[in-house]
């Protein structure tokens, strides 16, 4: 017969309630056997990338996680979600995914990892089943939850656990549901997936895009190819080559491993070929010809100085500025439709703005200026450019009553396609990481009739901004401008 040291015991039990990573000692994990691996039940890697999460899980309130897959992620949050149930007076967890299996998983884990601590750890359970994992004393509860529309979304939540969140049917009704039950008391939300390459709009996709341009109060975490110590480059080959149809669910095999297992957030979050508007080829093209500005004039990025003899056109898409959109200004080449200089940025105001672009125009000898006019803040750049007589306006009618160019749904259509064709072409290009950044985010919508848009989270302003430029470039006589295309290397 075994003896306890029950002080010993009691003293353990004090050092995992206040601290995870003494009681993530004892937590055990299954590593999934094969007919070459005997695997079975283990002790939890130590792998730092790991523990970096489970810090950010204590410390943070709202966490993203883009992640491969099989990166022990899963186990990781139910491990965390465990030691809050188990030492937490209250705690109510939900665990969400995209069906009732996948969520019944999740929960599996915590249980598993609750039966295989000592028995001297254990407490009594009120519930354990497929559904819940309850503590009687502790009146503290895990549930698993499908995806479906509402599902668990009434109750008040300690953490909420949103598994595949970007496969979720309902993402959008349960999330809004959610929300306000985690939006005071430091509550946490967690919500993890790969991303599926074949969904335009979503929940998961938003609120990363946006955190990563850190306009979201969640902690964005990525972790991709590479993040496990124990797969190397021959392992990714060989999971490319052997992954079968039914696992790609239609999926091509490159396409299979930009989802499943992405290099960088950038590629994480990159639609589908099939729904994307510029060509993964130009993106990776316009990437390898990006570059820092030659110089900055305040918010003015000149990447090609002017140049006796070559013909410009600046276009503005004014926007709200003060730290929300960005106010877009570019300055097309028009001799080799690259963009000469640019300003983008969100911290401007409409009056600074305008003083900025007019130094801008004054650098490449006052070229003609389209403004976006078709809302509030292109109306006071127009007020202020006409107020102070402002050169080479662009008006859109002969009468010169309607100063600027307001896009709407009978032209935006054709003014976006051509630009958009144009980039793809190898005709019209940018340096700046912005521009090319927007560019990866344009989807042809699926619900708007494949109308061309930013993915939700993302900007569209400095893409605006050089449809802009490129509709109205034939508007004055220029001379034969020389078209050089950068991909073939001819004209």
């Amino acid at each position: 017969m075994i003896e306890l040291n029950f002080n010993k015991c009691a003293d353990e039990i004090t050092l995992c309630k206040g601290n995870y990573f003494h009681f993530r000692k004892y937590s055990k994990t299954i590593d999934q056997p094969s007919p070459e691996y005997v695997g079975g039940l283990m002790s939890f890697p130590q792998w730092d990338y790991l523990k970096q999460l489970a810090i950010i899980y204590l410390t943070k309130p709202l966490t993203l996680v883009v992640k491969e897959r099989q990166l022990f992620i899963s186990w990781e949050t139910s491990n965390f979600c465990l030691w809050f149930a188990m030492f937490h007076f209250g705690a109510n967890i939900p665990y969400f995914s995209k069906g009732g299996a996948e969520a019944n998983e999740l929960l599996n884990k915590s249980q598993t990892i609750y039966h295989n601590l000592p028995h001297w750890m254990q407490l009594e359970t009120e519930r354990d089943c497929d559904e819940e994992l309850s503590f009687k004393k502790q009146n503290s509860h895990l549930r698993a939850f499908s995806g479906a529309k509402y599902g668990g979304t009434s109750f008040t939540n300690s953490i909420v656990v949103n598994d595949e969140w970007d496969f979720h049917e309902y993402d959008v009704e349960n999330w809004n549901a959610i929300r306000p039950t985690i939006s005071e008391k430091g509550r946490r939300f967690i919500g993890i997936s790969t991303v599926d390459k074949l969904k335009a709009v979503s929940v998961f996709q938003d609120q990363a895009a946006q955190a990563l341009h850190g306009e979201s109060p969640f902690t964005l975490v990525f972790f991709g190819r590479g993040s496990r110590p124990d797969r190397n480059e021959k392992w990714y080959e060989k999971e490319e080559k052997t992954v079968t149809p039914s696992e790609m669910k239609g999926l091509t095999r490159e396409l299979y491993m930009a989802q499943n297992h992405p290099r960088t957030i950038e590629e994480a979050l990159a639609p589908a070929s099939s729904i994307a508007v510029i060509k993964s080829n130009i993106i990776e093209y316009l990437k390898a010809n990006r570059r820092e500005p030659i110089r900055t004039v305040g918010a003015i990025n000149i990447y090609q100085e002017y140049h006796v003899g070559h013909k410009y056109i600046c276009a503005s898409d004014p926007a709200s500025g003060a730290g929300l959109d960005n106010h877009a200004v570019g300055v097309l080449d028009i001799t080799d439709y690259k963009i000469a200089a640019d300003i983008y940025d969100n911290n401007i105001g409409d009056t600074e703005m305008f003083i900025m672009t007019e130094k801008l125009r004054e650098i490449y000898q006052f070229p003609l200026w389209v403004i976006e006019s078709g809302s509030d803040y292109g109306g006071r750049i127009i007020n202020m450019a006409q107020k102070n007589n402002s050169k080479n306006l662009y008006w859109e009618d002969k009468e010169h009553q309607k100063c600027g160019l307001r896009t709407h749904d009978g032209n935006r259509v054709t003014m976006w396609a051509e630009c958009a064709s144009a980039i793809n072409d190898g005709l019209l290009m940018t340096p700046s990481q912005h521009g090319i950044n927007e560019m990866q985010s344009l989807v042809f919508n699926p619900q708007k009739r494949g109308r061309i848009d930013a993915k939700r989270g993302s900007h569209d302003d400095y893409f605006s901004m050089m449809s802009l430029a490129w509709w109205v470039k034939g508007s004055q006589s220029y001379g034969e401008a020389e078209v050089f295309n950068y991909l073939t290397g001819g004209k």
